[in-house]
């Protein structure tokens, strides 16, 4: 904080844990686990917000929006998170919309994030993340969720030496060919499939503090 007359540096925020649950399958790095981040936009000029907020909601709110025009937005304008995400966004696909209790999203996935190139690193299960924006009804917060989520025809790391019968692409050069192939595969051959984080998503209460 600079002082009690200045707004804090950054938004407050409430940070969630997410781990695998008992018996679901595990990885390196173990699969089915991510975070949930909860972040006050109640005062966005404070934080440089408010156009980034606007253009977050635009793209969650069309729903008659293109899947060609979304991944333009986030993949190739980068469109930053809130909270923000410090290295650029891989690929992109299986976008969807969801209405919560809580509020809206939109969901996708990607093959990870990357400040640089990877060099023949393949795209592979470990780097995969189910990415979650969304706000809440009130308007008061911002819901960023990063989830792990495997795909089992893909190698299941960078380091994978198995890759008899796998999918290869590289990660650097064949990124938009990677968003295509995954677009194709059914959900429920993703592990976690999306619809279990959307039934987690749907368990969440987010309320001002000190309400009950």
């Amino acid at each position: 904080m600079n002082n009690e007359s200045e707004p804090p540096d950054i938004p407050s925020q409430v940070v969630c844990q997410v781990k695998g649950a008992s018996g679901a399958t595990q990885r390196s790095n173990e699969n089915a686990q991510g975070v949930v981040e909860v972040v006050s936009v109640e005062r966005p000029a404070a934080y440089g917000l408010t156009e980034l907020i606007r253009k977050w909601r635009s793209l969650i709110d069309a729903d008659g929006g293109s899947a060609a025009e979304t991944n333009a937005i986030l993949y190739d304008s980068q469109l930053i998170e809130i909270p923000y995400a410090g290295a650029g966004r891989a690929s992109v696909a299986k976008i969807r919309r969801h209405s919560f209790p809580w509020g809206r999203a939109i969901m996708f996935l990607t093959t990870g994030y990357t400040q640089g190139p990877t060099g023949d690193t393949p795209v592979n299960s470990d780097s995969l993340q189910f990415i979650v924006q969304g706000f809440t009804n009130d308007g008061r917060y911002a819901v960023s969720c990063h989830f792990g989520i495997r795909q089992p025809r893909l190698p299941e790391s960078a380091d994978d030496k198995k890759l008899k019968g796998k999918v290869i692409f590289n990660w650097d050069k064949e990124d938009k060919e990677a968003a295509k192939w995954l677009d194709t595969q059914a959900d429920d051959s993703f592990e976690p499939t999306p619809e279990r984080y959307e039934t987690f998503l749907e368990s969440l209460r987010i309320e001002p503090p000190g309400r009950r």
